[in-house]
């Protein structure tokens, strides 16, 4: 068993001791992340409209624009987890960054204010009974796996979690946790560009805020960025990817 931390010093020590080690080792997927995750913020917020004046959104927008952003918090913090060497803690936060990203291309495709009324007033969805379940196109095979694995890392069991913080020991856990974490980046540059931006939103940004230049650029970035992390996952990963961005159809 490996050496594990006993004291409230102890832990923030293997933390920053972890921190350091990775920044390092971990550099080239680091910047990858920190780019293409500057570069999603910058072209969001160039789309979204100061005032409803401008543009008023529905109510299944509203559910677009909270999962993407409450992705985007969940994804930032899951990283920060990972570099100090808490990859299980960050893998209980993974399935909700997963079932905000499902969701949140759902609803866009769905226009179903129904459900967006009922999820803004805070009542239960199940994301695998209502979306993935009923999947017709792409088949659902790699989206529920994917959904069941991180399901499995939020219950209390044996492999769940992890013991100790030791970056020499898990460092094979550590770096899988971080692809999975560059995932999610993919999977929400998918949200933003495909389903949260607009014809409106886009007229928006070029003609009110003088922007149509600038998101060029941002976008050119973004795909280059993305074909970058792209080499660094495995099929499995991007399969996933490439099932989250294709175009959805469901059982009737």
């Amino acid at each position: 068993m490996e050496e594990m931390a006993q004291t409230y010093n102890e832990f923030l020590s293997a933390q920053k001791s972890t921190y350091e080690y990775l920044s390092d080792n971990f550099m080239k997927d680091i910047q990858l992340f920190k780019s293409f995750f500057d570069l999603q913020e910058s072209l969001f917020y160039n789309h979204l409209p100061r005032t409803s004046n401008l543009y008023q959104f529905q109510k299944y927008e509203q559910i677009v624009v909270q999962s993407y952003v409450k992705s985007s918090h969940l994804i930032f913090t899951s990283h920060e987890l990972i570099l100090r060497g808490d990859y299980g803690t960050a893998r209980i936060l993974m399935r909700q960054i997963f079932e905000y990203l499902i969701l949140g291309k759902y609803v866009q495709i769905t226009k179903d204010d129904d459900i967006a009324k009922k999820l803004l007033a805070a009542r239960q969805f199940n994301v695998y009974d209502k979306i993935i379940r009923l999947l017709n196109k792409p088949n659902k095979k790699n989206l529920f796996e994917f959904w069941k694995l991180l399901s499995n890392q939020t219950h209390a069991s044996t492999k769940s979690f992890q013991i100790g913080i030791n970056y020499e020991l898990n460092f094979a856990e550590i770096l899988a946790t971080y692809r999975i974490n560059l995932i999610f980046l993919c999977c929400k540059n998918s949200l933003l560009k495909n389903n949260f931006i607009n014809n409106q939103l886009r007229y928006y940004s070029e003609e009110f805020g003088f922007k149509k230049e600038e998101n060029q650029i941002i976008k050119s970035q973004l795909r280059e960025t993305e074909k970058e992390i792209m080499k660094l996952l495995s099929k499995l990963g991007t399969d996933l990817i490439n099932d989250y961005r294709s175009q959805w159809e469901f059982k009737k």
